[in-house]
């Protein structure tokens, strides 16, 4: 033995390994089925997300603050394209790529989802366009109140927060800065 004492882990407790979580939060699978109805403003674009209750997000990154034009982005991840039920035509739905980093590759795209008529920012589809990773905002929920009986489970890019904004939910690892481009 090497003399090293080790306290007892107390159930339920967490420590920080390498600026993570362990162990990691572990997400409840949801007895309840959910049904939210999301809109944009002129009520040309509606879906029902339905299913398990999507992981409820909030990116502070400057890229969401853009998006949004606010101090983060509130999302609800929706991982399955069968959890949707879309009542409008999506082809015609505007979008808006940009590539996160430096590498342009399909791995780095975001499609950001607008109303064509409004412009109402629906939701951003991250990498592959075929993904089924879709993130959606908050404000397009069609009865907000939902969210006051979900608080959101995860910030990213905390290191990106304004000093004002309290730390809502539990931050997740830090995602490394791309390298700027050499010349």
């Amino acid at each position: 033995m090497s003399g090293l004492v080790f306290p007892t882990p107390v159930r339920g407790s967490t420590v920080d390994v390498l600026g993570l979580r362990w162990p990691p939060p572990v997400r409840r699978p949801s007895e309840q089925e959910i049904s939210l109805e999301i809109e944009c403003l002129c009520s040309k674009v509606s879906a029902t997300i339905h299913g398990p209750v999507p992981v409820h997000r909030i990116c502070h990154c400057h890229q969401c603050k853009q998006i949004t034009g606010g101090t983060y982005g509130q999302f609800l991840l929706v991982r399955n394209n069968s959890m949707l039920t879309w009542r409008c035509n999506t082809a015609e739905l505007k979008a808006f790529s940009y590539y996160v980093g430096e590498d342009e590759s399909e791995n780095n795209v975001k499609n950001v989802f607008r109303c064509p008529k409004c412009f109402t920012p629906i939701f951003i589809g991250q990498g592959n366009p075929n993904s089924n990773r879709m993130l959606f905002f908050v404000g397009c929920l069609a009865d907000p109140t939902w969210l006051n009986n979900h608080k959101p489970e995860y910030e990213l890019s905390t290191e990106d927060r304004c000093a004002w904004v309290p730390f809502i939910a539990q931050p997740l690892a830090s995602s490394p800065k791309p390298e700027p481009k050499s010349k």
